[in-house]
């Protein structure tokens, strides 16, 4: 879905409602919650720790990446489409990963590079952002979608990077 909603083609107009994503999330958060209240310690409450975090970042991944404005909003900004293909690129194999079971760890250091660079370029981007807003190369309306694009996409990159964590990537 995510990839779909980034990548080059036309984004998808069905929201993950409509297709069950969220409620099999909601089900799977259920069933592991169930599962630990077995009492059981150590391996098997790290994993439904795990699992249990691994859903709660899919779900607000999937909710994010269904805001169409947004997703609109990133595609439209060149200044972010180096960090868009980036991010892309590495989504196909953390899905494989995830129904292998397997995140593979060169996917997992394409997740976490992605997520890093985005977060640690965040306070140039930002300076840049306002520079060229104070130049008058694009509005303040330009500059408010273009500061809260990048920061929309953060926090998808950092979702798609915990749940290769979580996933037990690394």
């Amino acid at each position: 879905h995510t990839a779909r909603q980034l990548g080059a083609g036309s984004p998808d107009k069905t929201s993950p409602a409509e297709h069950g994503t969220v409620a099999a999330i909601a089900e799977g958060r259920r069933f592991a919650l169930e599962l630990g209240k077995g009492g059981e310690e150590d391996v098997a409450s790290a994993r439904i720790f795990a699992c249990v975090h691994l859903l709660d970042h899919t779900e607000r991944l999937v909710e994010r990446t269904d805001d169409r404005r947004r997703v609109e909003s990133v595609r439209r900004h060149p200044q972010l489409a180096g960090e868009v293909r980036e991010l892309v690129a590495a989504l196909p194999d953390l899905a494989a990963g995830l129904q292998a079971g397997v995140i593979p760890e060169k996917t997992f250091a394409l997740v976490e590079e992605s997520a890093s660079d985005l977060e640690e370029d965040r306070r140039q981007f930002r300076r840049n952002a306002i520079e060229a807003g104070s130049e008058g190369k694009i509005s303040g309306d330009e500059l408010d979608e273009l500061l809260d694009a990048h920061r929309w996409l953060r926090r998808v990159a950092y979702h798609c990077w915990r749940i290769a964590v979580y996933a037990g990537a690394k």
